[in-house]
């Protein structure tokens, strides 16, 4: 396995929002940020 010569260097920040087609914002915004999976606020089957 070949070695980078220079670290790949990257970035994460925060999560970026999911659009309104695929969540429910409404059902999120009554319930708060979920900290575990909340699947009644998904447009989509999961």
């Amino acid at each position: 396995m070949k070695t980078l010569a220079a670290p790949l260097l990257t970035t994460v920040v925060g999560s970026y929002p999911q659009p309104d087609w695929l969540i429910d914002r409404q059902k999120l915004t009554e319930a708060g940020v979920p900290r575990v999976r909340a699947r009644e606020v998904w447009r989509v089957a999961a």
